[in-house]
């Protein structure tokens, strides 16, 4: 709930003018991408621990996992081809060019490709847990450089190298967290230093050196939040309830950005 806040401020940036009131919101510019990648972590991990509790969880797989995130992606679309007059052969084609009508909805497109891809990982690898590792970094490595020949942005790819982490996690979850917990305040320090140099150089970065140093931001980023929350608990029933309605929140929260802007635009 709280990292879908955040997402949110995160496109209000966008609309608001950076002075005046607007400034308050200015250390949510650049922090977006981090947000995301715990939620590409989270899906990744959650997935892989399905499969390893229940063999059997990749037979209708496909028939449970993509309605929950196609239907309602079809009717946001529906929406925003009322709201901003868009035409179909508008929705179509973002599909395909990395700019879809639905701003901010390369998450889904993206996530989409991969359960079909996971899926493929389960009926191929099986029980070989490592290998669908390993499948997973193949499959990053060739959707990376499909989004770049595209010209997408950045944004494309710079963070869906955390649903392979996740996946890594869940298979390795116990030993890994077996060694953190032996060496908790030496690996809190660490990834923490190391997330936060690699992500105050990120602002000097440029060209593809961007997108990399924001990969491993990314992913120290996660880590050191996975290690804050061995010790520190967040939530409250406000923020549990938000968590719950987050990929509602994420289709829709742009719509009222965008027919509204004018209030925001301070």
């Amino acid at each position: 709930g709280l990292l879908a806040l955040v997402i949110v401020l995160h496109h209000l940036t966008i609309h608001i003018e950076p002075d005046g009131l607007g400034m308050f919101f200015k250390p949510f510019a650049n922090i977006g991408f981090l947000a995301v990648a715990v939620f590409f972590f989270l899906s990744g991990y959650g997935l892989q621990k399905q499969y390893l509790k229940n063999e059997n969880y990749k037979n209708d797989f496909l028939l449970k996992r993509l309605p929950t995130v196609l239907l309602p992606y079809i009717i946001i679309n529906v929406v925003w081809l009322i709201a901003t007059k868009c035409t179909l052969l508008d929705i179509f084609r973002g599909l395909f060019n990395g700019s879809p009508v639905v701003a901010h909805s390369w998450y889904v497109l993206s996530i989409l490709v991969f359960y079909v891809f996971f899926w493929l990982l389960m009926m191929v690898c099986k029980k070989r847990y490592c290998l669908m590792v390993v499948g997973g970094v193949i499959y990053y490595a060739v959707y990376t450089f499909v989004c770049y020949k595209a010209n997408f942005g950045a944004w494309w790819f710079n963070t869906p190298f955390l649903l392979v982490v996740g996946m890594f996690w869940a298979i390795y979850e116990e030993k890994i967290l077996r060694f953190l917990k032996k060496h908790y305040y030496l690996s809190v320090f660490t990834v923490f230093a190391i997330f936060l140099i690699i992500f105050i150089f990120l602002t000097k970065a440029s060209g593809f050196e961007f997108p990399i140093k924001s990969i491993v931001s990314a992913l120290f980023f996660v880590m050191f939040l996975l290690l804050a929350l061995l010790k520190f608990k967040v939530g409250n029933p406000i923020l549990e309830y938000i968590g719950e309605i987050s990929f509602e929140l994420y289709l829709c929260h742009e719509i009222f950005l965008t027919l509204f802007k004018t209030v925001f635009v301070i």
